[in-house]
């Protein structure tokens, strides 16, 4: 109907449908160059016309790799076509000319086809990567509520703050919690959109209206606040590195088998039997600790049974250093170290400014 309508006040002129359609999109899109260039008249649409011919005269196309003749013959087509393409500009008057700059704008900016309304499921689109963002936000703030509890990690925390008015103790990361509960909102909120571009009928019916003014809105007011919570967590996380080192060295003699089952097939034990024998030590210690609450006796169990010694094995085998926890963490250091030069450091660099003016970001408590 909308389209019929500017027909009818153009008097079924389509070139100026199109410019005014661009001139709209310009300036919903702020493009500023845009909405100048569909805006020019007389002297200055003129010199636009002449550095557009000269472009399209001049422009090369780009080399793709192909045989000498192969490209030979590609350069000829393409220095043809922009040969006509330029004599057509010359022969252009100005409200045709300005119908090209909008045919040229819509081909990038507008949707190809569409009536009242663009399709629905471009909202889907839009809440998908949204909620793609909330995903990885929730999965961030659960490592660092799992960490919190066990006491390697902890999110700022005021002065003032209090964790419960019933438990004075409490410190809970109620910044992390809050990403959670808001991630989750945004990620829930994409089946709206699917249901409202499903349920459509024919061209549109008005049922999308109500919820999209709701879930698109919603959206994204629910993720800037979340992004806000976490540059705020990630900006003052607290690790306590005494703490993790506990942990780690809790675990370490678990992780150390892997390495010390290899270790004795090496020096002619069969797999199969030496897993076993490990597995049953491994689930003896893991016992003596969650039922008894003591240490991890899980090396010295091993180191006392005969199958890790000689005649069993066909040399002994090297406990040196079998607790050294930087002999289990394989490339890790050497990834997190590229990765925040290659992908971290650019995007600091990048985003630095605008990250700077957010300034505090915190909640209130």
């Amino acid at each position: 109907g909308t389209q019929a309508s500017y027909l009818a006040l153009f008097e079924d002129d389509g070139a100026r449908v199109d410019i005014l359609a661009a001139v709209v999109a310009s300036k919903l899109g702020g493009e500023e160059e845009s909405i100048r260039a569909l805006s020019a008249s007389g002297p200055e649409l003129e010199a636009l016309r002449l550095r557009r011919i000269k472009y399209v005269s001049e422009r090369e196309p780009f080399p793709v790799s192909c045989e000498l003749e192969a490209w030979n013959r590609r350069l000829e087509d393409q220095r043809a076509r922009n040969r006509q393409e330029a004599d057509e500009l010359g022969a252009m008057t100005p409200l045709e000319f300005r119908a090209y700059l909008a045919r040229e704008y819509l081909q990038y900016g507008v949707f190809a086809a569409s009536g009242q309304t663009y399709p629905r499921v471009v909202d889907t689109f839009i809440l998908a990567d949204l909620a793609s963002v909330a995903s990885v936000l929730h999965k961030i703030a659960t490592d660092i509520r799992l960490l919190c509890n066990r006491k390697e990690m902890d999110e700022p925390f005021e002065e003032k703050q209090i964790g419960s008015s019933a438990m004075p103790y409490k410190r809970n990361p109620m910044r992390c919690e809050r990403v959670c509960g808001l991630a989750r909102f945004v990620m829930n909120l994409v089946g709206n959109a699917y249901d409202t571009a499903a349920t459509q009928w024919l061209e549109r019916t008005l049922d999308d209206s109500s919820n999209r003014r709701l879930s698109l809105p919603e959206a994204f007011l629910a993720l800037d606040g979340a992004l806000d919570l976490m540059h705020n967590v990630a900006s003052g996380l607290v690790v306590h590195e005494a703490m993790v080192r506990k942990n780690l060295m809790a675990e370490l003699p678990f992780m150390a088998t892997e390495n010390l089952l290899m270790a004795c097939v090496k020096l002619g034990a069969d797999r199969q039997h030496y897993h076993e024998i490990i597995r049953v030590h491994a689930q003896a210690a893991g016992m003596r600790v969650k039922q008894e609450g003591l240490e991890n006796d899980l090396l010295e169990r091993m180191k006392s049974d005969p199958a890790f010694h000689a005649p069993a094995l066909q040399g002994e085998l090297d406990w040196e250093g079998v607790m050294d926890p930087m002999r289990y963490v394989g490339r890790s250091v050497e990834q997190t170290e590229r990765f925040v030069r290659e992908v971290v450091g650019p995007l600091r660099e990048q985003y630095g400014e605008e990250i700077e003016k957010l300034g505090g970001s915190g909640p209130r408590v």
